[in-house]
C-alpha cells in the first residue's frame, strides 16, 4: 500500500516550491493508522489523525535539535567565565 520506514509511513511527496525546499514528505505514524482502520474509521480520517502526531514529532526533533545546542553555548559560557578570573589572579 505505502512505503514503510520503521513506525512510519511515507503517504505521498508534494513538491511545494515556496516553502523553501524542493520535496516535502508527508509521513504518518502506521500504528496510529493501523488502529483507526480495525476501528472501523474511514481511510481519509484515518490517514489524517496519523498524520498530525508525526508533524508534531518533527516538531519536538526540531526543538531538541535547538536545546542541545543551547546547552552547548551555555557550557562553553560557563567554561569561559572562570578563565579571566583565574588570569587576573595569577
Amino acid at each position: 500500500m505505502f512505503p514503510v520506514c520503521g513506525d512510519l509511513r511515507l503517504l505521498e511527496e508534494i513538491s511545494i516550491p515556496s516553502a523553501g525546499k524542493e520535496n516535502v514528505m508527508v509521513v504518518m505514524l502506521s500504528k496510529t493508522y493501523d488502529a483507526s482502520i480495525a476501528a472501523g474509521a474511514p481511510e481519509d480520517k484515518a490517514r489524517a489523525a496519523a498524520e498530525e502526531p508525526a508533524g508534531y514529532e518533527s516538531r519536538f526533533a526540531n526543538i531538541e535539535t535547538d536545546l542541545a545546542a543551547l546547552k552547548w553555548m551555555l557550557r562553553v559560557v560557563i567554561a569561559g567565565v572562570p578563565l579571566p578570573v583565574v588570569k587576573a589572579k595569577g
